[in-house]
């Protein structure tokens, strides 16, 4: 009796063997592109909280608002605080949020793997004699066609 295999025993045991590692590709390219899309997502969440909170700092610890005026909105905002800076300023340049403190050079508050769709502000406030407070709205996009909306509001506790 041969011992071995035959031409149709081994084209049957190719086949399987092909079918199962197949099936084995397309889920770790599913598991790989699900990881790739959950890392952007977590990207663009820990982004917009940064830069939510960062807001909020500021605009707590900030004197008054100097732009935009009462009652306005802006794609820009100023604040008034108490140190050697005189103002803090967040605006949107290019597809990237930054923020300036008085003279000195801008500090990027996003990553460049995301975009800023927008970024607008509104002061609250009814007269130039209330502290002030803002609203705001931050849309970040990320490579992979993700994007979020981020809705800020803060109050400036301005001390006597």
């Amino acid at each position: 009796m041969k011992k071995g295999f035959t031409l149709l025993e081994f084209l049957l045991y190719s086949a399987v063997a092909g079918v199962v590692l197949i099936t084995a590709g397309i889920f770790a390219i599913d598991m790989l592109q699900a990881s790739a899309k959950t890392s952007a997502m977590q990207e663009l969440s820990d982004t917009g909280r940064f830069v939510a909170e960062k807001i909020r700092y500021e605009v707590r610890n900030a004197e008054a608002i100097a732009a935009p005026a009462p009652g306005m909105a802006a794609a820009e905002l100023t604040l008034e605080v108490p140190d050697a800076w005189n103002t803090v300023t967040i605006r949107k340049n290019g597809a990237r949020l930054e923020l300036q403190r008085g003279s000195s050079p801008a500090v990027m508050l996003t990553a460049d793997t995301l975009e800023i769709v927008d970024f607008s502000v509104l002061n609250t406030a009814s007269s130039l004699a209330e502290p002030g407070a803002v609203r705001a709205i931050l849309i970040v996009s990320s490579a992979q066609n993700y994007t979020r909306t981020f809705y800020i509001t803060a109050n400036v506790y301005a001390q006597p």
